[in-house]
């Protein structure tokens, strides 16, 4: 039978691991405050995400997480592959920030829920640095669990997403007041191409 001291503990330790997530600098993060600031379909970029969020979750502690730890080529092709991808990323911002009218994601308000729920899903889905950093690390730390308490694992890891998808849209509109002018917009997308530059260096030393 199992003990709710053990389903409690997977489940905090999931919580905690997805807590870590909210505080880090990438495109999907980027995107959710973005999406606040602006007020472009922050729910529906939000529920596209943690949906998203919840198939990567279940994949990870299904196994797949396991076998790309087990398997370095794949792991370190995805992180050069994310390597490029946040970098990408990062000069769309810069160029965005310094062209003359207004930063790209700030122009075309009128973003209708598609548009929104295909940008998510490009952010989520075609950055491999999800794949390690959500994927591999939920596999890696439910397999040390057996199969009822992985579930446990997985539904704290997923209220800790639940946080940080409902959280980080609200911090947007925190944000919204400072972001009226364009030169404010422009600011901001200088500072998320410079973090997303950082991450790309720091996660080039991590696999040199």
């Amino acid at each position: 039978m199992l003990q709710p001291s053990f389903a409690l503990t997977a489940m905090m330790t999931g919580f905690g691991l997805g807590a870590g997530a909210i505080f880090s600098i990438g495109p999907q993060n980027l995107k959710l405050i973005q999406a606040g600031a602006l007020h472009r379909n922050p729910a529906v970029v939000a529920a596209t995400g943690y949906l998203s969020e919840i198939l990567i979750v279940i994949a990870g502690v299904s196994g797949v997480g396991a076998f790309l730890q087990i398997v370095p080529s794949v792991q370190t092709a995805m992180q050069t592959a994310g390597i490029a991808f946040v970098i990408w990323c990062a000069i769309k911002a810069l160029r965005s920030a310094g062209s003359a009218n207004r930063p790209e994601w700030a122009r075309n308000g009128g973003e209708t829920r598609g548009q929104a729920i295909v940008s998510m899903l490009v952010t989520t889905w075609l950055n491999p640095l999800v794949y390690i950093e959500i994927m591999l690390l939920v596999g890696v730390f439910s397999s040390s669990y057996d199969n009822s308490l992985r579930i446990w694992f997985a539904l704290g890891f997923l209220g800790a997403s639940g946080v940080r998808f409902c959280g980080l849209p609200a911090f947007g509109r925190v944000l919204a007041p400072w972001l009226q002018s364009p030169r404010a917009q422009a600011s901001f997308n200088r500072l998320a191409g410079l973090l997303l530059l950082i991450v790309a260096a720091s996660q080039a030393a991590a696999i040199l």
